[in-house]
Parts: C-alpha cells; structure tokens; sequence
C-alpha cells in the first residue's frame, strides 16, 4: 500500500527572550505503533462524543507509554505520526497542534513529567505511532528555509502577544508555492508551562495563512506546525535558568 505523505518549509524559532538556550533534534528509535488513530483537541461540552473518544484514546496511550516514561531521563521529547485514511486531504483541517496539544498535556499531568521537545507529522496511513525518547540536542544548525527570532513581553493570552509576533514577522518573504514545515523554538523559564504559547503563537503567523491554504501536497518531513496547511511541525523548549 502506497503511503502519501506530506510536509512543509518555513523554519521559524521563536524566542521570549535573548538567552542562552538548547535546541533539540527530531527523536529517532522505534515508533510504538497505535492501536487507533489519535484523537485531535475537542471543545465540546463534557460527554461530547469527541471528548469521549480524546478521553478513550488518551487513557490508552497512558497504558502503553507509562513504563517507558518511568525508565527515561530527563529531558523527554515525544513524535506522534498520525496517519489519516487514504484519499483524506492533508492540507485541509487535522491540525497538528491539536494533535500534540493534549496528549503532551495528559502525560505531563499524569507523570509529572515535563517534554522539552515535541514532533508531529501527518500522512495518508492504516497506521499511526508514538515515539517518547530522551531530547537530544540539535549538532550544528540544521535550519533551512526563512529563520526569524521574535521577543515578546504580553501576556500569551492577550491580543498584545499575537501582534507583537505579527509585527516583527511583517517584513518575512512571502511563502513559495508548496508543502511547508513549521519549527518553534521557545526559551522559557524552567517552571514555566510553556505548552499554553503554542496555539497563540502559531494563529499569530497569520501572514502566512493565505500561502499555506494553496499549498499542495509534495514531499515528506518531519516537524510540527498548527496551520491545517503544513504536515509536519515541531515544538521545542528551550530552557533557561530564569
């Protein structure tokens, strides 16, 4: 069976502030194959059946990972492959964030164990699968394509903060035409719960989304992005001593 996948070429790193930081590289191992396909955020009332079927699949995830969580050192990086079925078009809806977003949530809140680095991509396939690995660090710089660094000082949940990041992104190179990968870069202190400046910053690259709706599907990746339009995104931490 032919599998299709798809992926993306905007490189974007995002910093809160000028400091010291660690990078970290896409995980590589063996994948855990899933029992069913993930289940994307839901924000329905309770008992929604969206939100019992996030709930069924976070449950069983919690299962399979848990020794393997238990046994790794610090710190964690997670890859989640989501396949979609066949004739399913890549560049419209499936957000890959919304993917990523509860799942780091629930085994972060069920372990108490913190990822420094998160991966997700997504392809035509009967098949989906995890990876949980110790982050390694980035050797070199990998960056390819346009690479911006943005400082900001709102509140992640206040209009400020998107503007801030669209300003400082409003002289970027318009987008060529094809598949594109998203990678975020956050340096953050280490109490901080960094997971809540994914989604704000990535409706912030709004200057992109006209491109990323024409976008066609191509070539493969790796990576992790929230723009329906890019398949292959990636969320780093990195972590600084204040």
């Amino acid at each position: 069976m032919r599998h299709e996948e798809t992926s993306a070429g905007l490189t974007s790193a995002l910093f809160a502030a000028k400091l010291s930081h660690m990078r970290y590289a896409v995980p590589t191992g063996a994948p855990i194959d899933l029992p069913v396909q993930p289940r994307p955020a839901s924000w329905n009332k309770s008992g929604d059946p969206d939100q019992v079927r996030l709930g069924e699949f976070l449950s069983g995830i919690d299962r399979l990972v848990r020794l393997r969580l238990e046994a790794l050192p610090d710190p964690l990086a997670l890859r989640l492959d989501v396949g979609l079925p066949a004739k399913t078009p890549l560049l419209v809806h499936h957000d890959l964030d919304n993917y990523l977003l509860p799942l780091v949530a629930h085994l972060t809140r069920k372990t108490g164990r913190r990822f420094a680095s998160a991966w997700a991509t997504k392809r035509t396939s009967p098949t989906s699968s995890l990876q949980i690995a110790r982050a390694r660090p980035l050797r070199g710089d990998a960056a390819t394509g346009q690479l911006h660094m943005v400082r900001t000082s709102a509140s992640s949940q206040s209009v400020g903060f998107k503007q801030q990041i669209h300003d400082q992104l409003s002289d970027a190179d318009p987008l060529p035409e094809g598949p594109v990968a998203l990678h975020l870069s956050f340096a953050v202190g280490p109490q901080r719960n960094w997971t809540n400046l994914w989604k704000p910053t990535i409706d912030a690259l709004e200057r992109y989304s006209a491109e990323l709706r024409r976008i066609a599907p191509g070539t493969r990746e790796t990576g992790v992005s929230s723009n329906s339009a890019c398949t292959a995104r990636s969320i780093r931490r990195c972590a600084t001593t204040s």
